[in-house]
């Protein structure tokens, strides 16, 4: 099967198993092949192009992951087509994906900006449209974190600027 081009330079501690620095630079990689590789549950496919750069030390407080990538030809199982650009950085052991700047375009002049973060229970998303629904959006997020965060939108769209959508688990006393 058809992974895509990528190339991978950096170095291993004890082989992987204290840590890994690496930087991965993407050119056309495939997701659908990578979904594969990982188990990954996403509700779209495209090619991915940029940098993943991972961090990890078995010893140390923080790994990352941080990326800057773009994704073309980014489709649903609906058939919509897409280009979108995100980066940010991924805690590893926090589990928080920080997203500082994210872009959807659909090819006829729309587009939805977003930036934000998502953790284990948490997330809070902002978002700008311009001539695209947010579905368009939440269309790609995988449907067991749409369930979990109870994220939705039903009937009719709305062009936004400066939406914020935020979910914060309460502490029981």
């Amino acid at each position: 099967e058809d992974l895509g081009s990528f190339e991978v330079k950096g170095g291993l501690e004890q082989w992987g198993k204290e840590g890994v620095n690496l930087i991965i630079n993407l050119n056309g990689t495939e997701i659908e092949e990578v979904k594969k590789i990982f188990n990954l549950n996403l509700p779209f496919r495209g090619r991915a192009s940029g940098v993943l750069i991972l961090d990890y030390s078995k010893n140390r407080e923080k790994s990352i992951m941080q990326f800057d990538i773009t994704v073309q030809e980014l489709s649903t199982e609906e058939g919509n087509k897409f280009t979108a650009f995100v980066k940010g950085i991924h805690n590893i052991k926090e589990r928080k994906i920080d997203i500082e700047d994210g872009k959807l375009l659909n090819g006829e002049g729309g587009q939805i900006l977003f930036n934000g973060f998502i953790d284990k229970e948490n997330f809070n998303l902002n978002f700008e449209t311009q001539n695209m629904p947010l579905e368009d959006l939440l269309k790609l997020i995988p449907e067991d974190i749409r369930l979990k965060y109870n994220i939705s939108v039903s009937g009719g769209s709305v062009s936004m600027k400066n939406f914020n959508i935020e979910k914060v688990k309460k502490k029981s006393v």
